[in-house]
């Protein structure tokens, strides 16, 4: 499976929430790599279980950082910028133009629907993940259970991330809002 495409279709999604938002005259902020990372982590966490870990069985590895979880490979591919077929990275924003959902048709329909499945939740629900300031979120992955303990070893071991399991993610305390 390829990771950065599966991302790129999350990016995809996201812009489709975006374009509703702001078909009600709302500012949507620009989609920063730390936002797209908190919501990325959001997203693979969103309804999983030790039977069927869905998506953190490709985005699989998370490591908490002092602004919150990030999937390392996402987060070395934002930073090299080249990897990704449909969107680039300007500094810090993601820059892309018009996606269609049929450069997607190589990304298991399984997967998408895991995307997709969080994503209209997360809409259905009102969260405000795309308009809220981008701090905000970091402080909701920030009162996760799995980011706090791994933080807590890190600075214990004198560093400044440290890795999060798939199964602790999934047993962690979540909070969505």
């Amino acid at each position: 499976m390829n990771k950065n495409l599966l991302f790129e279709y999350l990016v995809f999604r996201l812009d489709e929430w975006k374009k509703k938002i702001e078909k009600r005259n709302e500012k949507v902020p620009a989609f920063t790599k730390l936002r797209l990372q908190k919501i990325l982590f959001l997203v693979c966490a969103w309804n999983v279980e030790n039977t069927n870990r869905k998506l953190l069985n490709i985005f699989d590895q998370f490591y908490a950082l002092p602004y919150g979880p990030v999937e390392i490979d996402i987060y070395d591919a934002m930073k090299n910028n080249k990897i990704f077929q449909h969107i680039n990275f300007n500094g810090n924003e993601c820059i892309y133009s018009k996606i269609e959902s049929s450069v997607f048709t190589s990304v298991s329909s399984r997967y998408r629907k895991w995307i997709d499945e969080a994503v209209d939740n997360f809409i259905k629900n009102d969260r405000k993940y795309l308009t809220m300031p981008v701090f905000d979120l970091v402080e909701l992955t920030h009162k996760w259970s799995v980011w706090q303990i791994a933080m807590q070893y890190a600075k214990l071991c004198g560093h400044n991330r440290e890795k999060m399991t798939s199964l602790e993610i999934i047993e962690s305390k979540k909070c969505y809002d």
